[in-house]
């Protein structure tokens, strides 16, 4: 489930795909391919597109426009944090400083959106091997508040 400005918009689509904004003219659509390991690196694919008329341009808060999050599941049926791209890349010289990156979508254009992580890097020395769920954390791209975070599915991570 994604939650944006306290609405729901994400619609699950054909083949697990994750489908979400556009709710308001203006608005990329973002379109999401299930979480998968490739290897040893976590892979999160999909697509902003501009299905209107306009030419879409759009504010990403960061250089690193979307980043990924780590959930573990609790034998209460909840799930605690795990690990964040974010707090991981703002951990190491460089990370991913706040600079908002404009970026423009003419009508039915396309962009790549996506994320990749080490495998290593998200179980570190303290996690266990096992399943997680994952989600994409879109930092800009609509006009409500962002971040915009999409449940992208579960994988097994190991080590």
């Amino acid at each position: 489930m994604a939650y944006l400005g306290g609405t729901l918009i994400i619609l699950l689509g054909a083949c697990g795909k994750a489908v979400m904004g556009g709710a308001v003219p203006g608005d990329p659509v973002y379109t999401m391919e299930p979480a998968r390991v490739d290897g040893e690196t976590l892979v999160v694919e999909g697509v902003a597109s501009n299905a209107g008329e306009q030419t879409i341009q759009y504010e990403m808060l960061s250089p690193c426009p979307t980043t990924l999050r780590i959930y573990r599941m609790l034998g209460t049926g909840t799930a605690e944090t795990a690990w964040d791209q974010l707090a991981w890349h703002n951990s190491r010289p460089g990370g991913c400083k706040r600079s908002p990156v404009t970026l423009t979508l003419a009508p039915g254009e396309t962009r790549f959106v996506g994320g990749v992580a080490e495998v290593a890097d998200i179980l570190g020395d303290s996690l266990p091997a096992g399943p997680y769920e994952v989600a994409i954390v879109i930092w800009g791209g609509f006009t409500s508040p962002p971040p915009m975070e999409v449940d992208v599915g579960e994988v097994i991570l190991e080590r």
